[in-house]
């Protein structure tokens, strides 16, 4: 494999370090929001005593959510909807960060912004689009698994069965795949062409990987591998800062540790995700 693709990648996102910027604000928002919910529903105590193995926690539980199911209920829907809408902003911004990098220019935030919220509501329908498909795709799976079953139980139960197994898995896998690659350059389609609309940006990626399904699955098997080796360094940092966190029983000691290794798996994947749109934006423009 051309290793030119991931030096190439790694030289943009190391220069523009900024792009990590919208991501960090966006974690940090998600933690701050937990924190919020979790003091204004008092659920930290509810998992506290689920964790003591209390025989008294399943009453507890129940009246818990009794007393407080219209405070469960807004909390929810805020969490949703703060981190869904502020997470598209987060995307819209860091790929037209990742634009202007990829032509040739220094990533900036403010520069981004104002040209982000002009795609900010196509982002929100290509999440709409990718999640029909997506159900349309289980739609299709549950009617073709069940139809088999139904004609060929005619003939044996046992039958109907193990082919309606087969059925399921093989229309899976073939939606799956088919998906992931079909959908593979629907952002890169968006921000680096003309074709701005959710459900345009979609058929053309629909189309490229018709049209070079060869070149579609070596672009995702480059990311793939890219998330692994990340992925493996990560577990290895992780057990290492485990071990050290075994050397002590102190509060400060193992908070410390605690906070490292969540760090750790953040940033690596972060890491992971700005590295991978570098290679799909990069192998989309060449």
């Amino acid at each position: 494999m051309d290793l030119k693709v991931y030096r190439k990648s790694l030289n943009q996102w190391t220069k523009n370090l900024v792009i990590f910027v919208p991501d960090l604000f966006f974690i940090a928002l998600t933690y701050l929001l937990i924190f919020v919910i979790n003091y204004y529903t008092g659920l930290g105590e509810i998992v506290n005593l689920l964790q003591s193995g209390s025989l008294e926690s399943i009453d507890v539980l129940k009246e818990y959510f009794s007393a407080n199911v219209f405070q469960l209920i807004i909390s929810a829907i805020v969490f949703i909807a703060t981190t869904f809408f502020f997470g598209v902003g987060v995307l819209a911004l860091k790929y037209e960060m990742i634009r202007d990098v990829i032509q040739g220019k220094k990533a900036s935030i403010f520069k981004a912004y104002k040209k982000s919220h002009k795609r900010f509501w196509q982002v929100v329908f290509m999440k709409i689009f990718v999640f029909i498909i997506s159900i349309l795709v289980v739609i299709l799976v549950s009617f073709f698994t069940g139809l088999t079953y139904f004609i060929f139980s005619q003939i044996s139960v046992e039958l109907g069965r193990l082919l309606a197994l087969f059925v399921a898995v093989a229309f899976i896998l073939l939606a799956v795949f088919g998906i992931k690659f079909g959908i593979l350059f629907r952002y890169p389609v968006m921000f680096l062409t003309n074709k701005t609309k959710a459900w345009i940006s979609l058929r053309e990626s629909f189309r490229f990987f018709i049209k070079d399904p060869v070149y579609i699955f070596v672009t995702w098997f480059i990311v793939f591998i890219l998330s692994i080796v990340i992925w493996l360094s990560s577990g290895i940092i992780n057990y290492v800062l485990g071990m050290i966190q075994g050397l002590s029983s102190n509060y400060w000691f193992v908070l410390i540790c605690i906070l490292l290794i969540s760090l750790v798996g953040v940033l690596l994947n972060l890491i992971a995700e700005i590295w991978g749109s570098f290679i799909l934006f990069d192998r989309y423009k060449s």
